[in-house]
């Protein structure tokens, strides 16, 4: 990790706000408006995202040491091909401060993981610039903690930064300068960091932590996540789909049929569940299960 010990001092409180993840994920819908666009976007892992309109507001149901910024870059042009990103030149152009009553010393490290269309590229790589292709999409991950080493307690915090002079880290194939849109989050949002005081906050704080883990695949996360939502909530379905796709991504096809079978009468016909079902089968050598549950899904 890179340790980036610093706070944006000139804060800029412009028009456009932060695109906010909540779960962790650069959106697909994002990729789907195609446009000459670079568009950045950044959020806040193991967060809910609150209805508060017009600004950006997160909910935290735990009092965390670090907060998990994902990062995502995304090519959206339809016409203008694939552009070269400086993922150093990106971290430079980031700046972030924190408030509460005051402002909160933060040190701010870049983890080493790149994602391409969800799929890992692990740092140092030959050269800090990537190939992006028209509707390609990088991950990174920016980790914020106190200098003071404490948690973030229960409260209300302010963010403020983003990212500045983005096109400075972008070029065309040919090594010329990038003259497409670039689409910078750049603002402020409040987060609202809280325990759960009920059943209902502590089933939305533990899907909320699994869903970010999953997404980071980080599988032992999300199984310890998604077991304790189980102990709330024994037949909460979200919860036991997630359970398939974690026995699968294992390598545990079995235990993936078991959860996706048990689940299978309450889930809505032409849904994705049977292609899943199926490449479990696959998994566990049950070819023949996957046609029959494919066929029966009429695909």
């Amino acid at each position: 990790m890179r340790n980036e010990g610093h706070a944006l001092r000139r804060l800029v409180y412009g028009g456009v706000l932060l695109s906010v993840v909540c779960a962790g994920t650069i959106s697909r819908e994002l990729l789907a408006q195609a446009r000459d666009e670079v568009s950045l976007s950044i959020g806040i892992a193991d967060a809910d995202e609150l209805p508060a309109p017009p600004a950006r507001a997160s909910r935290m149901y735990a009092e965390p040491r670090q907060f998990r910024l994902p990062v995502g870059i995304a090519n959206r042009s339809a016409s203008k091909g694939a552009v070269f990103v400086d993922l150093d030149g990106i971290r430079r152009t980031f700046g972030l401060l924190i408030q509460r009553e005051m402002e909160i010393p933060i040190t701010i490290q870049w983890l080493d993981e790149v994602m391409l269309n969800a799929e890992p590229m692990t740092l140092p790589l030959e050269s800090s610039w990537v190939r992006l292709e028209p509707g390609q999409y990088l991950g990174r991950t920016v980790v914020v903690e106190r200098v003071d080493g404490r948690p973030f307690d229960s409260g209300q915090y302010y963010l403020t930064g983003g990212f500045q002079k983005v096109r400075n880290a972008l070029r065309n194939v040919d090594g010329t300068a990038y003259q497409g849109q670039v689409s910078e989050p750049l603002g402020q949002w409040s987060l609202l960091v809280r325990l759960p005081t009920s059943t209902a906050e502590r089933v939305r704080m533990h899907e909320s932590a699994g869903s970010a883990a999953l997404a980071r695949r980080d599988l032992a996360r999300a199984l310890a996540e998604y077991t304790q939502l189980l102990q709330i909530e024994p037949a909460n379905v979200g919860a036991q789909l997630a359970m398939g796709s974690i026995s699968l991504q294992a390598g545990r096809y079995r235990e993936a049929i078991e959860w996706w079978e048990r689940v299978a009468p309450r889930l809505p016909s032409g849904s994705n569940h049977a292609v899943n079902l199926a490449m479990a089968y696959v998994g566990a050598g049950q070819d023949y299960k996957a046609t029959e549950v494919l066929r029966a899904a009429g695909l």
